[in-house]
């Protein structure tokens, strides 16, 4: 056996013994987890700030509580989750018992992102161990100080056997993808989403893909527009841009167009100062690869369309030591890197440009940084347009003050925004950006152009499929609170029949008669 099906195979049978089923264990490890992030909180935050240079606010709010709050909810509520259910009864049932058991699937594969390395793999961690999975967990290999951090703890507070952590770049995780699990859980980019799905349909494995997307804002003319501008920007360039759900370009009302812009500008130079490299309250690029793919949007973008920002700051000496070390793919030696050139960074300045058409290079696929097209419409019908005419995103955000991007729903009170009932989208939120997503009581996914169903063909027509699809899927399933537990539990129906009332039932026995036909009619 190599690692990765060894590792497997002593995860499958710790799940195997039942360790997972009892409710007291899963709220033992929940809170343990807590433990980890209470006693942890310095070292977390370290490591954040090594990886990406994020702000202690940032990192608070956007990972540590955001994960706390998912394990509180759960401990509150898996005794209830993990009930069995009882529905109502067909004719034919009334002699029986009839319920629902809350059954957990196995081997869970968790591979995370390197932009919320904290938040994704224990908010969804919360999950597993609530419906009583197990799992194996993949950090990512361009956030190595986490990644390093989480397998040292992770050990230490929660059950080795049931939870392991999996390090490794591309090849080990190439390995790992081989395997059979019980269920995938990936966050990420929509080309490795692609190559996930792939080796889970060689298992027929249902995965749930956490992907992006070109996120739109669209911006009536009778919004608030300072506060529009103080809202986006702040949720644009959360993290530097480096977040799946982050606006990726504005639609905006060509009448107010350039009033927006004014603000943006402001808004920038408020949060962030005149020079925004200087600010202690930006993130960094990851990496260089990612640095480079920014800088290229940018040179692809002619210059007098450059209304905010535009500057770069790159560390030679950083991207040269860390072109090495992603050579050789091993973590530790990142890890090293960051400890001896930890304060060597990655910056772009918060940037937006204006008079962007739909054609050009910068639209044609995820931004996932600091960059922020705006585009100017002629309404909500042209918006609309625009958003159906790409693939679905992850999230849309509208900013109206009134019922005119409205239409008549009747059913519905007050009745849905224009763009809300002609658009499709994993989520909306209205006059604010992110908010759908930041909380365990709502379902947070994309809108899969495949579907489940896909499973029940043969793997190969899912790859050749797959192979034809643009890039920007938004993903399929979803998570956060008991969506999470719902995703990783299989519902598995029971009917408890006694052996009795067998009068009741000979009309089902041969020989058939016009006899029997009559009784069961």
């Amino acid at each position: 056996m190599n690692t990765a099906q060894q590792l497997l195979f002593n995860t499958r049978a710790a799940f195997k013994s039942g360790i997972t089923l009892p409710v007291e264990w899963r709220i033992e490890q929940l809170n343990r987890l807590l433990d980890l992030l209470n006693e942890n909180e310095n070292a977390l935050l370290d490591a954040l700030h090594k990886d990406l240079r994020k702000p202690k606010l940032e990192s608070i709010e956007t990972e540590l509580i955001v994960v706390k709050n998912e394990a509180i909810n759960a401990i509150k509520n898996v005794q209830t989750w993990s009930k069995p259910t009882y529905p109502s009864k067909a004719f034919v049932q009334m002699i029986d018992s009839v319920y629902i058991l809350k059954e957990p699937y196995g081997v869970v594969l968790v591979m995370s992102a390197w932009n919320y390395p904290i938040q994704i793999i224990f908010s969804q961690l919360v999950g597993i161990i609530a419906s009583g999975n197990c799992a194996i967990i993949k950090p990512s290999e361009l956030s190595p100080v986490t990644s390093e951090l989480m397998s040292k703890l992770i050990p230490q507070y929660l059950d080795k056997e049931c939870f392991r952590v999996y390090l490794g770049g591309i090849p080990e995780t190439t390995v790992l993808l081989k395997e059979r699990f019980d269920m995938i859980m990936y966050t990420g980019s929509s080309m490795v989403g692609k190559i996930v799905m792939k080796a889970a349909a060689e298992h027929l494995t249902p995965v749930i893909l956490e992907l992006g997307g070109k996120s739109p804002v669209y911006v009536h003319k009778d919004s608030d527009l300072k506060l529009v501008a103080k809202r986006v920007v702040w949720g644009k360039f959360l993290n530097l841009g480096q977040t799946c759900t982050a606006p990726d370009y504005i639609l905006c009302h060509n009448n107010v167009v350039d009033s927006l812009i004014d603000e943006l500008r402001k808004t920038v130079e408020e949060y962030f100062g005149s020079d925004p490299k200087e600010s202690p309250d930006l993130a960094r690029i990851v990496n260089a690869r990612n640095f480079k793919r920014i800088e290229s949007i940018m040179s692809a973008t002619p210059k007098e369309k450059l209304a905010v920002g535009g500057e770069t700051d790159e560390s030679a000496l950083y991207i040269v030591l860390n072109a090495f070390a992603e050579s050789f793919k091993y973590i530790f030696f990142d890890v090293l890197l960051y400890f001896i050139f930890g304060k060597m960074t990655l910056s772009t300045a918060p940037t937006v440009y204006k008079d962007i058409q739909l054609g050009d290079p910068i639209m044609e696929g995820e931004i996932f940084g600091p960059i922020l097209p705006v585009l100017a419409v002629n309404g909500a019908d042209e918006a609309v347009e625009i958003i159906n005419s790409q693939e679905k995103p992850l999230a849309l955000y509208i900013f109206a003050k009134s019922d005119k991007v409205g239409c008549n729903v009747s059913y519905l009170k007050p009745p849905p925004p224009f763009l809300l009932s002609c658009t499709s989208s994993g989520g909306v939120t209205v006059n604010d950006v992110l908010m759908h997503a930041a909380s365990h009581n709502l379902p947070f996914g994309g809108v899969g152009n495949y579907g489940f169903i896909l499973f029940f063909y043969h793997y190969l027509d899912i790859i050749q499929h797959l192979d034809s699809c643009s890039p920007g899927n938004s993903g399929m399933g979803r998570y956060h609170g008991k969506y999470t537990f719902d995703a990783l539990t299989h519902e598995k129906p029971v009917v408890y029949r006694g052996q009795n009332f067998e009068s009741l039932l000979s009309a089902r026995y041969p020989p058939y008669s016009e006899k029997n036909l009559s009784m069961v009619s």
